[in-house]
């Protein structure tokens, strides 16, 4: 002890910490299952991952300098529990007019280490252009530049993420940063 629970692609909150034992049988009586960790409307457990990507780089309030023409923007994108892979990872600084396929770094995982699909993060990176800078040192904001994916099955990461009761957000995400 302690021992711990993983199940790829299901909810972290579904992986059960300090396991003492393992009983299999019909969905669990406890709070977790029947009150909390539910979907919303309709209110049945939450047991998979959404798709999402995340900007790691720059950060929110970052600063640009009024001189560059460009900004490398990393990050992770995650397909979701469902059998497909990450195929596209996309960057934006238009507030999605336009979009720019990422590079995704698929050839750092271990091939190994999954059997069939992998279902992990896979990094990605993308040098951007940026409009060119206006009002040269008011420390204005530039556009947001925010990043989305598609996994291999063609489905798109959703701007605005569903209503989960609060649970598993993965709209779009959307990092400010400042022209200096």
């Amino acid at each position: 002890f302690p021992v711990r629970v993983l199940l790829p692609g299901v909810v972290g909150a579904r992986q059960v910490k300090w396991v003492t034992k393992i009983e299999i049988g019909p969905l669990a009586d406890s709070p977790w299952t029947k009150h909390f960790y539910r979907s919303q409307p309709v209110r049945t457990p939450i047991y998979y991952l959404p798709m999402n990507s995340v900007i790691l780089s720059p950060q929110p309030g970052d600063s640009v300098s009024a001189g560059e023409t460009s900004v490398l923007v990393e990050g992770v994108a995650y397909p979701g529990s469902v059998e497909a892979e990450v195929a596209v990872a996309e960057v934006s600084y238009d507030r999605g007019q336009s979009w720019k396929e990422a590079e995704l770094l698929s050839e750092e995982v271990e091939k190994g280490d999954a059997k069939g699909i992998y279902r992990g993060w896979t990094r990605f990176r993308v040098e951007l252009k940026l409009p060119a800078a206006q009002g040269l040192g008011c420390g204005g904001p530039l556009p947001e530049l925010w990043c989305r994916l598609r996994n291999a099955k063609g489905e798109c990461q959703s701007e605005r993420s569903s209503a989960m009761g609060g649970y598993l957000y993965n709209g779009y995400h959307k990092v400010p940063i400042v022209r200096k």
